[in-house]
């Protein structure tokens, strides 16, 4: 469950974003409790950007785990960290003098100059640290192109920036999102939420090109080696630059996917295009016709396609991590021992002792979406990844019936579904029109699902929905708990509590003392108090089944909660958005950071298992344990 949404679109950006500018808290006292890594088996992630080093080792840079490197062709990975101030990497590129360059979100640009081992900042004239794109001209200038800044040059191999957006007058024009060069004539293009710009001056200045170019917001570009140039939109497909230089024409006959992220040309002159829930399409005709290429790829959101000296091609994809084909993309193969870059945004134990973890994508690109459901058999130290159907949505939620044992997941995009048997198989539930937002069982078997559009309920195992929100008064509902006297309680994002005492079919605000009314989270203690968190104001205590609240902060640093849980011996757990984790003992009113081996302090979810350990799920670390 997560009180924080996850809708994207370019001009919302700054918004996902700013959490960058947040002031990291301090240590306030640890807590005795050390957390120790749990992803083996837990591998993948949103891959942005792929690039070979001068050296022949592979890097990619993910979007909140940093930069990984392979010096085996992406049989093993290792992240490679030090000195990187920001590990949401949008762009990698490497420079006539073998250094390599990584762009960050909120980080600015870095350097390095060791293969990857360390990382510098190189943000001297940088408006803004908010980096998109990078880019080597054929002079050996470098570019960077920004966030609502536009374009930035450096002639001095990074020392200095002077920004060069002269030409970029539109405000969407100034987000930056990809570069190309051609050699022949030395032009430099830029695609941006406006449309594709052209310099003709090593990037001093820009002219728009956009007559016959239907879909402003463009996404990727690349240049063949007769330098005909293409390039990728939000919606639009692909558009080919005419012999004129100023105008465009669509080529997307068998594209049948029409967001394209990432555009390549191999070193046999095929093109390629990924999409965001389409996989990999390819042209043998210089973009006249395209074809599906997703033989093996099991993940089909492609931010990034590269290409390494020895032919082979790499497609970086959200959630999946990376792909490798070496048969000129006729088939792919997931390549990510060691990329440990997971979102996890739920975690479930099913009866049997199974755990089930849910994670999702974290791109900023706009309209992408993508899952993965990992498995763990041993209370969650190793984990497996199961083939599911809703690989291209968002895993939003996981819940178990404790009497059957049937799972139910709800996603972002695609409704609920439901499995029989352990997660083997799953079968569509419904609600595909709402984004599910929490799940919930209740001893009786009623099932309840939290939407972007109020509360639906099942009473028969999830194959008929009815909806259910008489007497709520705020749709959006993100969470859900059972309370040990047999009410539920439901959180939504702006009027705080409901309660319903008839198994979900009416409700009635419970608000007595509650001063925020973004209830992101609830924890029912084994003393059967009821903890409530929220966003922006911390958590709230009840000891009456909800019917009142109190503040309960003393101590916590950081009011943005995300997830709650509870332990048999009396702990509860407060996950949150800047800081970590805090914990409290049940019986007292104040809490105390526990973030000892935490690598990551953007957590999104939480379980207790039977054997008492603990999991957090956190974004872009994957998952750890207390023991």
């Amino acid at each position: 469950m997560s009180g924080f949404g996850h809708r994207w679109c370019l001009p919302a950006l700054i918004l996902i974003l700013g959490h960058l500018f947040a002031v990291p808290y301090g240590s306030r006292g640890q807590a005795q409790i050390r957390w120790q890594p749990a992803t083996t088996g837990l591998y993948g992630g949103d891959v942005t950007s792929i690039v070979e080093s001068p050296r022949g080792d592979l890097f990619v840079g993910t979007f909140g785990g940093g930069i990984f490197r392979s010096r085996d062709r992406g049989a093993n990975w290792l992240p490679v960290n030090n000195g990187l101030s920001s590990l949401e990497v949008l762009a990698l590129t490497t420079t006539p003098s073998g250094s390599l360059l990584a762009a960050t979100s909120g980080g600015g640009v870095f350097r390095s100059t060791d293969d990857g081992e360390s990382w510098t900042p190189i943000n001297n004239g940088l408006d803004t640290l908010f980096i998109f794109a990078l880019a080597v001209t054929p002079s050996g200038t470098l570019l960077a192109g920004s966030f609502g800044g536009g374009v930035f040059r450096s002639r001095d191999n990074g020392a200095t920036w002077m920004p060069s957006s002269d030409g970029l007058t539109e405000p969407l024009s100034l987000v930056v999102l990809r570069f190309a060069t051609r050699t022949s004539d030395k032009s430099i293009f830029a695609a941006t939420a406006d449309t594709v710009y052209q310099s003709t001056d090593d990037g001093a200045s820009w002219k728009r090109i956009d007559q016959g170019l239907t879909s402003s917001i463009v996404l990727s570009l690349t240049i063949t080696r007769t330098g005909t140039v293409f390039a990728g939109t939000n919606g639009g497909g692909i558009f080919r630059l005419n012999g004129d230089g100023a105008s465009w024409s669509p080529m997307n006959t068998g594209l049948t996917n029409l967001v394209v992220a990432s555009l390549f040309v191999s070193a046999k002159g095929d093109l390629f295009a990924g999409t965001n829930g389409g996989g990999i399409f390819r042209s043998r005709d210089q973009g006249a016709s395209w074809a599906a290429s997703n033989n093996g790829l099991t993940y089909l959101s492609v931010p990034t396609l590269s290409g390494g000296a020895s032919g082979d091609l790499f497609a970086g994809t959200l959630v999946g991590g990376v792909f490798r084909s070496t048969t000129g993309g006729e088939s792919w193969v997931q390549i990510i021992t060691g990329l440990t870059q997971t979102n996890v945004q739920a975690l479930v134990q099913a009866p049997d002792g199974t755990i089930f973890a849910g994670a999702i994508d974290n791109s900023p690109l706009p309209g992408t979406a993508a899952g993965a459901l990992f498995r763990s058999r041993d209370d969650g130290v190793t984990w497996a990844a199961l083939s599911v159907p809703f690989a291209n949505t968002r895993i939003m939620a996981i819940a178990v019936n404790r009497s059957t044992g049937h799972l139910f997941v709800g996603t972002s995009t695609a409704g609920v579904f439901r499995s029989t048997d352990g997660g083997a198989t799953w079968t569509n539930k419904g609600l595909a029109e709402v984004e599910i937002k929490a799940l919930t069982v209740t001893g009786t078997g009623v099932v309840l699902a939290g939407t972007s559009n109020g509360i639906f309920r099942s009473t028969d195992n999830g194959e008929t929905w009815t909806r259910a929100d008489t007497g709520q008064t705020t749709p959006d509902v993100q969470a859900f708990a059972l309370t040990p006297r047999g009410l539920i309680l439901a959180g939504t994002t702006s009027s705080g509590v409901f309660r319903s005492t008839d198994q979900g079919a009416t409700w009635q605000p419970s608000n007595r003392g509650l001063s925020n009314g973004n209830v992101t989270s609830f924890a029912v203690a084994s003393t059967g108090a009821i903890f409530a968190g929220t966003n922006g104001s911390g958590v709230f205590r009840s000891d009456d089944d909800g019917a009142s609240w109190i503040e309960s902060n003393r101590g916590l640093g950081d009011f943005s909660i995300r997830i709650l849980t509870a332990t048999p011996t009396g702990q509860i757990f407060a996950g949150t958005l800047f800081a970590g984790i805090y914990v409290s003992p049940t019986g007292t009113m104040s809490w105390t950071e526990a973030n000892q081996g935490l690598t990551v302090t953007d957590v999104r979810s939480f379980l207790t298992t039977a054997s008492g350990a603990v999991l957090v799920g956190t974004t872009g670390g994957g998952i750890f344990r207390t023991r």
